[in-house]
């Protein structure tokens, strides 16, 4: 494979440093760069094959339109942002070269690409793709082409819902002002579960999360969602009617059955892997 001239707007970012070592280890020629400074990110752009921009949700679309005019016509602008819409929409509008929207499915923590997931929204694309796409599957990547529209609209569920409803969970139990010893002593396996998710996430960057949440605009909706069917809950606990919410949860199984026997053999793995982990650590 041809060795590749290959700038990072954000390079100096966790996430940017992961793909800046992946890229170096592949073989290629890369550039690190500061995401504010505009001098050095238009003299790279113009002088790379591959510009990528990794900088935080609420600046990507202003770097974009910043580098975008600099990056040559046969080169590929790339960006790796959780959200898609927006941003494929800026790249495509401030750029002539190629454009592929990139979303990895996995935090900086990762050792290496082997079955970890990437979405892919080639928006204007060519000969790139097939470099991108084989240099990702070559390291054992598992790829996802889908649009822009429909990223958005998934990972409304799988990253900006999911995420509130760790992040009430963690309020709830701030707003009760519960005593977390107690919470662990006498907790459940799955609720042991619940609580390492609700730690993780308060103890990383809150940034990420809000941004996530507060720039995908499918998110609106799904809270309104979210908020009317928390109503109708609300109202069964005030009156005592635990035939309703019965009703309601074997009315949606019948949803989920075709997860069903995956998500139960999953769990029991998960659970099990929880608590030989504990009984490890209270041994040290």
């Amino acid at each position: 494979m041809k060795k590749s001239n290959i700038s990072i707007i954000g390079g100096v970012g966790r996430m940017g440093s992961w793909f800046g070592r992946f890229f170096e280890t592949a073989g290629h020629e890369v550039n690190s760069i500061e995401g504010k400074d505009v001098e050095q990110i238009r003299q790279a752009a113009g002088r790379s094959d591959v510009v990528i921009v990794s900088v935080p949700i609420g600046e990507t679309c202003e770097v974009i339109e910043k580098v975008g005019p600099y990056v040559k016509a046969e080169s590929l602008l790339m960006d790796l942002t959780s959200l898609k819409a927006e941003p494929v929409e800026y790249m495509l509008k401030y750029s002539e070269s190629e454009v592929i929207g990139t979303h990895p499915l996995f935090g900086p923590d990762a050792e290496s690409l082997k079955d970890q997931t990437v979405i892919l929204c080639p928006a204007r694309a060519n000969r790139w793709f097939a470099w991108l796409t084989d240099i990702l599957s070559a390291q054992g990547a598992r790829l996802e082409i889908i649009s822009p529209e429909k990223h958005d609209r998934i990972m409304t569920i799988v990253q900006a819902m999911a995420h509130i409803n760790t992040m009430l969970m963690g309020f709830l139990i701030k707003e009760l002002n519960e005593n977390l010893s107690d919470l662990k002593r006498y907790s459940t396996p799955l609720f042991r579960v619940q609580m390492a998710l609700v730690g993780r996430l308060f103890a990383q960057d809150p940034r990420v999360y809000a941004e996530i949440i507060a720039h995908n605009p499918e998110v609106k909706h799904a809270v309104a969602v979210y908020s009317a069917l928390l109503g109708d809950i609300k109202k069964c606990v005030d009156e005592g009617e635990a035939g309703h919410i019965a009703h309601a949860l074997s009315d949606a199984s019948t949803f989920f059955e075709p997860i069903e026997a995956e998500s139960l053999a999953t769990s029991r793995v998960l659970l099990r892997a929880l608590t030989s982990s504990q009984d490890i650590a209270r041994s040290e």
